[in-house]
């Protein structure tokens, strides 16, 4: 959410990119079968507004469930091209996220 609101608005295509991945991730672990459940989701990750504390949070959540997608950079970079104009605030909020990213791995690897 953070990447599909960086330029303060939310496209059909950035809805759509969000939907691949509530969809990718529920058939990945198996978690929700039901096309309403789904829908929900995403309806309800629309609606998030997203803080630096709300991205920590979250990136912290997915590694300690040892479910964080490896292909983050990918699917930050689809969201981005998205509506088709990558503007300087998703670039920015790209960096910020993988700069926060490669801060919670070195703190989990300093404690181990």
């Amino acid at each position: 959410m953070a990447m599909a609101k960086a330029d303060e608005r939310l496209t059909k295509e950035e809805v759509g990119v969000i939907a691949d991945l509530v969809w990718q991730g529920a058939r990945t672990t198996h978690a929700i079968a039901q096309t309403e459940m789904l829908t929900a989701m995403v309806e309800e990750m629309c609606a998030l507004q997203p803080t630096p504390n709300l991205i920590t949070r979250a990136l912290n959540a997915t590694l300690d469930r040892g479910a964080f997608p490896e292909d983050l950079p990918s699917w930050l970079s689809r969201m981005a091209r998205a509506d088709g104009a990558i503007v300087p605030e998703e670039h920015a909020t790209y960096r910020a996220i993988l700069t926060t990213l490669r801060r919670l791995v070195e703190a989990r690897v300093g404690r181990s």
